[in-house]
């Protein structure tokens, strides 16, 4: 199966699937991009996107979310479109393994 990622702001096409750590490694990536966090080690999946609760709060909020799930988006060839599963996500965590369900077997 084809899959299309993005190198460098350029969407790339593959024949090879990602693995789970490439997909979350991208994640991390896009993810210290769109809220411009230098320290990697910050990005972790227990760390809450918007500050819901007492986690490691990467600080994002609602314009930045949109931004960032835009990204994931275009990035992965996917859409994120339930609204209300989005809302109840509370880590990062839970967000990768949501795209890890939409990409299906387009991950080994």
């Amino acid at each position: 199966m084809e899959n299309q990622i993005l190198n460098g702001g350029r969407r790339v096409t593959t024949d090879v699937k990602m693995t789970k750590e490439e997909v979350w490694d991208k994640i991390v990536e896009l993810v210290a991009e769109r809220g411009c966090i230098e320290d990697l080690s910050r990005i972790t999946q227990e760390a809450s996107l918007s500050g819901k609760d007492d986690r490691e709060n990467l600080e994002f909020d609602s314009l930045g979310l949109a931004e960032l799930t835009m990204a994931i988006e275009d990035c992965f060839n996917i859409s994120l479109n339930d609204e209300e599963r989005l809302g109840n996500l509370s880590s990062l965590g839970e967000y990768y393994k949501y795209i890890l369900e939409l990409l299906g077997d387009r991950v080994a």
